[in-house]
């Protein structure tokens, strides 16, 4: 029962340790909770960027391959795909970012 309300509060987490979970939540088959982590996910990416501890780099990376893994799916809903495009193009990706699709228009 308290689950919804950890991936709310993962919103304002700070760093980027939390990324992974809530790719894998965003995709996951429960879809109030995938809508919540990419809410969480889209509150995250959207911030106003500050020095973050290095270790996270890793977690950063794997959120932004999930989340970009979700939104080239093309057997995801169409809504789901747009809110992890939104996500992965506010955040600062490593190595410049994963592949993102180009079937999408993110308004």
């Amino acid at each position: 029962t308290l689950r919804p309300v950890a991936l709310r509060a993962l919103a304002h987490a700070r760093g980027w340790a939390q990324m992974p979970f809530l790719a894998k939540v965003a995709a996951g088959a429960d879809e109030e909770e995938a809508w919540l982590a990419l809410a969480a996910a889209v509150e995250l990416a959207s911030r106003r960027r500050a020095a973050e501890d290095p270790e996270d780099a890793d977690e950063l990376r794997e959120g932004c391959d999930g989340l970009s893994a979700l939104a080239r799916d093309a057997a995801r809903p169409r809504a789901r795909r747009v809110a992890a495009l939104r996500a992965v193009r506010m955040m600062p990706c490593p190595g410049g970012g994963p592949a993102l699709p180009t079937d999408l228009d993110a308004r």
